[in-house]
């Protein structure tokens, strides 16, 4: 999961890095999706991980915008304070 943190501390980071942050998310048992909204004018695009099973008390974590690797950021930023990988 330190990769996950190395990536959020970019100010850049790039769309590959991110996504494998993601199959990081996969692999610890999680849930993740990425939703590309093609009738929506505004929020096209929906990022979100989810908690199957015993980790179900954690909820859900979402986010809708315009700018997807922005999205991508945020969600996985909320990933972290989540599960306390920091």
């Amino acid at each position: 999961m330190s990769f996950i943190i190395e990536t959020l501390k970019h100010e850049n980071p790039t769309i590959e890095d991110l996504l494998t942050c993601f199959d990081m998310v996969l692999q610890d048992g999680n849930v993740a999706m990425i939703k590309f909204d093609g009738e929506r004018m505004e929020k096209s695009y929906t990022v979100m991980i989810s908690f199957p099973g015993k980790k179900q008390n954690l909820g859900l974590i979402r986010n809708d915008g315009d700018n997807l690797k922005v999205m991508l950021t945020e969600v996985l930023q909320k990933y972290v304070k989540t599960t306390d990988i920091a």
